[in-house]
């Protein structure tokens, strides 16, 4: 599907950037409303050889903003079909 671009509904859901606290109280969200499963990825900033801080936090909410998440919406929507087939 070369070319085609997905389009991923904008929620609160879709934020990367947040602190643990909120991630949990949206996945808490999530269950209530039904939810049972969830791709989940995250990324620390030790992964990176960063110290979690005030640089860190500064530096994931500016990927968050500039980083075109919806190549990775489209590579799991192509996974899904390929399993699918």
């Amino acid at each position: 599907m070369e070319g085609c671009r997905r389009k991923v509904k904008p929620t609160t859901h879709n934020k990367t950037h947040m602190k643990i606290e909120k991630a949990i109280e949206m996945l808490q969200e999530a269950q209530k409303s039904g939810t049972k499963s969830i791709v989940l990825a995250y990324w620390e900033a030790e992964m990176f050889d960063r110290k979690d801080d005030e640089s860190w936090e500064a530096e994931s909410e500016w990927i968050e903003n500039d980083m075109d998440w919806s190549r990775a919406h489209d590579q799991m929507s192509d996974l899904m079909e390929l399993i699918n087939e």
